[in-house]
């Protein structure tokens, strides 16, 4: 048995003009925020700015290879057996790197920087499809 006095959801609206005239206030209102919050500069101020800071790459290269020598207590955050099997698939993983790239440099005679790219790649697509 139906009802006849229900709420019908699809009908079109009584007084189209007033839905309208609230979205228009709406999307205004939506403008005026994103023009607020929005304070780009241009790639010229940008690139003046990282010029000027005197923060060269070498540096942040200097202090990622400091950063890099840090020793993490394993024992902290893994049992013995995790840490075995984390080491194990770290030289796994090392030994694939080094395989492929060694024979990508001896075969196809590029640089080993090109020959350490091709070998992630590799490995990437491999071992971690998209």
């Amino acid at each position: 048995m139906t009802r006849i006095d229900g709420f019908n959801p699809n009908l079109p609206p009584i007084n189209p003009n007033v839905n309208a005239a609230s979205s228009k206030k709406q999307d205004k209102a939506d403008k005026e925020t994103k023009n607020a919050n929005t304070n780009f500069k241009s790639s010229e101020e940008i690139l003046n700015y990282l010029a000027n800071t005197g923060y060269t790459p070498v540096e942040a290269q200097k202090q990622n290879e400091t950063s890099s020598k840090t020793v993490i207590p394993v024992s902290q955050y893994v049992n013995p057996d995790q840490a075995k099997e984390i080491a194990r698939s770290v030289q796994a993983f090392q030994n694939l790197h080094n395989n492929i790239s060694t024979t990508a440099q001896k075969e196809l005679s590029i640089s080993p920087d090109l020959a350490n790219q091709v070998a992630l790649e590799t490995i990437e697509n491999k071992y971690m499809p998209a």
